[in-house]
């Protein structure tokens, strides 16, 4: 008789976790996920659009929308004469590439503030970038840097100021829309932008996020 109180207590514990606790926890952590998709894309806004603008020296690809209407696009404007710079854009734009490599929808557009090919060169050999289909590099004269800034990014000198002297990213929509700057120096905001375009890009299994799982390390 004992034997069986037993067994009708632990089938009762059983019965109730399968009905109300399992389901609850699941819930919770439902909820939990779309409480942190939600204030990850509400994060995010509408900065400027990015206008047809015509520039007087050659550039690999600059961002207009008749260029590329159909691709989400992560822009990075550096300095590559700055060592600590250089060698912290180049790790960065490694990650993003190995995230987000076989995303055809995306494009990484880095703008170097130096017209030295020199640079550019010994910088992909360094960091093994090249991907002509994926990772496009604009050297922009720093004669012209300030103006180029004013154009691509149509967002205010007010407003880009505060990033001109240190190295950033843009993320820009299928619509041309800038939706948000990231300073590349900090870690928290690179792996928000990493969570970001993960988010509005078109839907599709994604990798684990490196900037996550190493966070976790």
């Amino acid at each position: 008789m004992k034997k069986s109180r037993t067994f009708l207590v632990s089938a009762t514990i059983i019965l109730l976790a399968l009905l109300v606790v399992f389901p609850a926890l699941s819930w919770l952590y439902l909820q939990r996920g779309m409480d942190f998709r939600k204030e990850i894309l509400n994060d995010l806004a509408d900065l400027g659009t990015i206008v047809e603008f015509e520039i007087d020296y050659e550039v690999a690809l600059p961002f207009t929308p008749s260029v590329y209407p159909d691709k989400l696009v992560l822009a990075s404007f550096f300095d590559p004469t700055n060592e600590s710079d250089k060698q912290l854009m180049g790790e960065l734009l490694v990650k993003l590439h190995e995230q987000f490599d076989e995303r055809s929808d995306l494009l990484l557009v880095n703008n170097l503030r130096t017209g030295n090919e020199l640079l550019l060169n010994d910088f992909l050999t360094t960091h093994q970038l090249a991907d002509p289909d994926q990772i496009y590099f604009n050297l922009i004269p720093p004669s012209r840097w300030e103006g180029y800034l004013t154009a691509y990014c149509q967002i205010g000198k007010e407003r880009y100021a505060e990033y001109a002297n240190q190295p950033f990213f843009l993320l820009i929509d299928l619509g041309g829309r800038v939706k948000r700057i990231y300073r590349a120096a900090d870690k928290e905001e690179i792996k928000r932008m990493v969570a970001q375009t993960a988010m509005i890009l078109p839907v599709r299994k994604e990798r684990e996020l490196i900037f996550e799982r190493e966070s976790e390390k």
